[in-house]
């Protein structure tokens, strides 16, 4: 039996060949691509991790960023000029006319009045109009008026005014005692010339400081004996007053301005108060 297997182990080594050893490097590394080789026979990195987009489908692949937008230089721009203030040349109650067809609006209140006086150009230096004054309903008073400026220079400026017109009382005067008659010393009609100045300084929002004088005559076509011994009064009398008017426009645009205006007038007539004082508040703007 031990002889048998014996003899099985020595048959079966001279059977199988003998592989000699290789001396040579391995076979596989001589199989790489000439281009994968770096380096004296040293294989690329790349040759065993191939890139990996290649295999990535067209569709699936992400668009190419934008290029960056391009900055601009800006260029500094040159600063806004400035442009002068207008003068505000406006002016309703003072000496300056408006100029030709050129408009403006005056509306004031206080006491013992209220009104409005709306001018218009009709030329360089003159100007004509409307007034409406009111003794808060008991008396109205409209008038026409003319204005003609014969003194322009760089600060002060002088005028020739006329205004008059008819007033409408609420009561007769038999019946009227203290009121609007003997307030303000007007009657059923009443014409007012006078003089007006006016200063103002050299810049724009400088205030227009007038003064305005005039002689008022009232005309009564209603005149009542007051006594049983003034025996027939006439059919018109006539009495004087003497209104002076201070005041100033400023300017808070260059076209609309503030009013104030104080003032008193003097009554030579009897039957009338010896003052009226007149203080009012307002504003004067061009059309």
């Amino acid at each position: 039996m031990t002889s048998a297997i014996l003899w099985l182990c020595l048959n079966a080594s001279a059977a199988s060949p003998e592989v000699p050893a290789s001396t040579e490097p391995d076979e596989g590394w001589a199989q790489l691509p000439r281009a994968a080789l770096v380096d004296g026979g040293t294989p690329s990195p790349d040759s065993f991790f191939p890139d990996i987009r290649d295999s990535v489908p067209e569709s699936a692949k992400l668009p190419a960023p934008p290029p960056p937008p391009r900055v601009q230089a800006r260029v500094a721009s040159a600063p806004r000029p400035v442009t002068p203030e207008d003068f505000n040349n406006v002016s309703v109650y003072g000496a300056p006319t408006l100029g030709q067809w050129k408009r403006a609006l005056g509306v004031y209140m206080g006491f013992p009045l209220l009104g409005a006086r709306f001018s218009m150009g009709l030329l360089k230096r003159l100007d004509a109009g409307v007034a409406f004054d009111s003794l808060y309903g008991v008396m109205n008073d409209v008038r026409l008026h003319l204005k003609w400026q014969f003194l322009a220079s760089s600060n002060w400026t002088g005028a020739v005014a006329a205004e008059g017109g008819p007033a409408f009382f609420a009561e007769p005067p038999q019946s009227e005692g203290n009121g609007p008659r003997w307030l303000t010393g007007r009657r059923d009609w009443n014409f007012a010339p006078g003089v007006i100045f006016s200063y103002r300084g050299d810049s724009p929002r400088s205030p227009q400081l007038f003064l305005d004088a005039r002689c008022a005559l009232a005309f009564d076509t209603e005149p009542y004996a007051t006594s049983p011994l003034s025996g027939v009064p006439a059919a018109v009398t006539t009495a004087a007053n003497f209104p002076v008017r201070a005041g100033a426009e400023m300017p808070f645009s260059s076209k609309t301005s503030f009013l104030f205006v104080f003032g008193f007038d003097v009554h030579t007539r009897p039957q009338d108060s010896p003052v009226m004082i007149d203080v009012s508040v307002g504003i004067v703007t061009s059309l």
